[in-house]
Parts: structure tokens; C-alpha cells; sequence
């Protein structure tokens, strides 16, 4: 008795501490996002991307013209991880060497057995970044299939090796087109367009912190293995099913088609990985929205796919994206109309707030959750206009906050 009672003290020290672990990692998970967030302006949905990814063990790919920082980013976060890295930048020419390593002339001479020399490439690698992969060679892309899959596997001379990638970030300056391409396509379950920043207040934030590009939080190997085990562990309740169920039917209904097995699995491990990074052990309605970077293959269908998963899980969210999405366009008409935001009138400008009161009215009866970041967006274009009239105090809405 004695033994059985010293064995479960013991128990529950282990679960104290790996619960304190997971509660730190947590925490820097989050701290090293918000560090991004200030460094990289306007890709908060990347970072948070990153991310999920790595937590749920997933490939992600960004989508952007050149120069919009896809690979910075993926270079900052990799570094701030504390894993092992690799990168390399594809193109017609590429070999499945430069990925995998050259043969290891050594062990060869002494055994006249090939393998590679895999230090330092992909089977080395917990992280890696794979920039302008959609300019790879067919036969280098092929080579990668087994590596980027769930089996994470790779063939080495006569053998199947297993190898320990946690995440394979893709880069490429347009979307991975054509049939033969398909299998490489599907291994990267999420999909995030990068598009360059055109306002001019964020281009003036980006050009005062092109210096400032240090990330001094970080995440240790074993922050990174307290996210992946608690993501494990994660519960999603039969509601969320529901949802998720609702979520197939729509697409099949709107698309001809559903999303496969694998990409709709890929999603589930996605959502508890939203769970984690907000310290919760049970997923909630609000991690769905991850499914709006998932659920969709073809470009085309982005657009499709995120108003079905907004509007069959989070049906408020849709109400106030539809009234904002109306009142925008009469925005645009007032400014367009005065050839710029400086020369919109006062009387305009009180009318938009009057209109926006309204709406505001209709907002304060739905789910103030899933409105939020709608009215943070209703605030923020409102304020751009107020700010340039000098009127922001007097004229903002309150119910904006």
C-alpha cells in the first residue's frame, strides 16, 4: 500500500508539472506572436498560421507576389522556435540532393552501401521552409511526397527512413497548379494568401521597423512538445461535429464537391491546435474559423469556403459582416465621389456616423464574440476617415468603444 501510495503521489507531481509546462508554453506561444505581430505588420493571421501548424503538426503555404516578406517571416518564426531548421529556395534546376543531401561518399568506400548525407537537409529538419516550391522540378516534387506526408518518411538507399519534420512551410509567388502537382498540393493542409500592404499608414509602420526585425521571445523544444501533447489531448464536443457536419453538407451543396478525409482529419487537429494556443483543454466554436485556411484547394473556392464556414458556424459574425459590407460600399461611393478622404464633407461624414449608429443598433444583439473583430474593422476604416477630418473625438461612434 505503501508503494501504490508513493506511485500516485508521484503521479500527480508529473501532472502538476507537465500542466505548469503547458501553462509557460502557452504563454510564450503567445508572447511570441504578439512580438510578430509588431514586427510584421498586417499578417496576424499568418503568424497565428505558423502557428496552429506547428502545434497540430501540419504543412502551411503562403501565397504572395515577391517582396511581401513570406520568407522572412517563415525565417523569424523557424528561428524563434529553437528546432532545427532548414531552407532552401527551389527552381527548375533543383535536385532531390539539394533537398535530402548527397550521397555519403565514406559510408559508401567503406560498406558499398549508399545513403545520403542527411545533416543539416530535410531529414534532418524539424522545421523547414521550401521557398518558391511551386518553381520545383517535377521529379523533386515527387521526391518529397512521403516527407511531407502524415508518415513523414523519406527513401534512403535501399530503406525507408523515418524523419522528425513537425511542419513544412511552403513559399511561392502563385498558387501549386496542374494535375501532376495535385498529391503535392494536398500535403499542405493550410493555405494562407499574402497580399502586399497598400495603405499608407502600415507602409510608413513597415518602413520605420524595417531595422527593429530582432525576435527576442522564443520557444524551447520542450515548449514546442507541451503544445503538441496537450493538442492530443484536446476534446471537441459533439455540437462542434454538428457544425463541422453542417460546414460538409453546405460545400457539397455550393462546390459539387466535399473536402477529402485526410484535409477534413488535418482540420480536426487544426482546431484543437486553436484550443491550445488559447489555453483551453476543450475546443470552442470560435477555433472552427481555422477550417476557413483549410477547407479549400482551389483558389477560386477561398471566397466560397470562408462565407460558408462563417455563416453555418458563426451566423452573427456573418449578419455584421453583411451590414458592414453594405455600409463600406456607400463609403467608398462618398469618397470616391470627393476625390479622397480629405475632401469628404463634415455633413458626410456625420451621415456615414449616423448610418454606422444604426447598424450599431443591430450589432448589439448579437453574440459580441463573434462580432468583435467585425466591429474592430468597423472602427478602425471609420477612424482613418475621422482622423484625416480632425473629428475623431466627436464624431467616432461610442458603441464602437
Amino acid at each position: 500500500q505503501m508503494g501504490l501510495h508513493k506511485e500516485r503521489e508521484m503521479e500527480e507531481e508529473n501532472t502538476i508539472e507537465t500542466g505548469q509546462m503547458l501553462v509557460k508554453a502557452v504563454a510564450k506561444a503567445n508572447m511570441l506572436r504578439m512580438e510578430l505581430e509588431t514586427i510584421f505588420v498586417n499578417r496576424e493571421e499568418h503568424i497565428r498560421g505558423l502557428l496552429i501548424a506547428l502545434v497540430s503538426r501540419q504543412n502551411v503555404l503562403m501565397v504572395g507576389p515577391p517582396g511581401c516578406g513570406k520568407t522572412l517571416l517563415a525565417d523569424k518564426f523557424a528561428g524563434a522556435t529553437r528546432l532545427n531548421y532548414f531552407s532552401t529556395e527551389l527552381s527548375n534546376f533543383s535536385t532531390p540532393e539539394q533537398i535530402f543531401g548527397g550521397l555519403n561518399m565514406k559510408w559508401y568506400m567503406e560498406t558499398g552501401k549508399q545513403c545520403r548525407d542527411t545533416e543539416g537537409y530535410l531529414p534532418w529538419a524539424d522545421i523547414a521552409l521550401l521557398d518558391e516550391i511551386a518553381r520545383a522540378s517535377e521529379s523533386c516534387l515527387d521526391s518529397m511526397l512521403k516527407a511531407l506526408d502524415n508518415s513523414r518518411q523519406f527513401r534512403d538507399g535501399g530503406k525507408t527512413v523515418k524523419i522528425p519534420l513537425m511542419t513544412a512551410i511552403g513559399a511561392a509567388n502563385h498558387w501549386i497548379e496542374g494535375d501532376h502537382l495535385d498529391a503535392l498540393d494536398d500535403r499542405f493542409v493550410l493555405r494562407f494568401g499574402v497580399e502586399e500592404v497598400l495603405d499608407t499608414d502600415l507602409r510608413r509602420q513597415i518602413r520605420k521597423r524595417r531595422k527593429k526585425m530582432s525576435v527576442g521571445c522564443s520557444l524551447s523544444p520542450e515548449d514546442v512538445s507541451a503544445l503538441q501533447e496537450a493538442c492530443i489531448a484536446v476534446e471537441i464536443p459533439d455540437s462542434m461535429h454538428d457544425m463541422v457536419d453542417l460546414v460538409e453538407v453546405s460545400l457539397m451543396e455550393k462546390l459539387g464537391r466535399m473536402p477529402s478525409s485526410r484535409r477534413m482529419n488535418a482540420a480536426m487537429d487544426a482546431i484543437c491546435a486553436s484550443a491550445v494556443l488559447e489555453g483551453r483543454a476543450t475546443a470552442e466554436t470560435e477555433d472552427l474559423l481555422v477550417m476557413e485556411h483549410i477547407l479549400w484547394r482551389k483558389p477560386e473556392d477561398e471566397a466560397t469556403v470562408r462565407k460558408t464556414v462563417v455563416e453555418c458556424v458563426f451566423a452573427d459574425k456573418a449578419k455584421a459582416e453583411q451590414l458592414y459590407g453594405e455600409w463600406l460600399v456607400d463609403f467608398d461611393e462618398i469618397v470616391k465621389a470627393n476625390s479622397g478622404i480629405s475632401n469628404v464633407p463634415t455633413s458626410a461624414v456625420e451621415g456615414l456616423a449616423q448610418s454606422i449608429n444604426k447598424i450599431g443598433e443591430v450589432v448589439a444583439e448579437l453574440d459580441k464574440k463573434q462580432t468583435k473583430s467585425v466591429v474592430k474593422k468597423m472602427r478602425d476604416q471609420f477612424q482613418k476617415l475621422c482622423v484625416e477630418k480632425r473629428r475623431r473625438e466627436s464624431v467616432i461612434p461610442t458603441w464602437m468603444g
